[in-house]
């Protein structure tokens, strides 16, 4: 699986579930662990958080590679204040 359809992936699971913006970018306590960083303000959504970690482990199996995507609950304006969300890939 190359970059490209691991990201439309992702992008696919952002559009259906309302999230304003993905990032990939890394862990700020780990730099060498990339990370998808999916952006929605607001509160814990068990239903996405499920449909995330379904994803993930489709994804990792099929790049046989470790893929990490997570929900950072700040608004895209705010996204400039972290530089580990790094580069956006998603803009709703």
């Amino acid at each position: 699986m190359i970059l490209k359809e691991i990201e439309d992936q992702i992008i696919m699971l952002a559009r259906k579930n309302n999230i304003e913006a993905v990032y990939r970018g890394y862990d700020p306590e780990e730099s060498s662990r990339e990370i998808y960083w999916l952006i929605k303000p607001g509160k814990y959504d068990e239903n996405l958080e499920k449909k995330m970690t379904d994803l993930e482990i489709r994804l990792t199996r099929a790049a046989k590679s470790n893929i990490s995507i997570t929900l950072f609950p700040i608004s895209r304006g705010e996204a400039n204040k972290y530089p580990f969300l790094n580069r956006r890939i998603y803009n709703s």
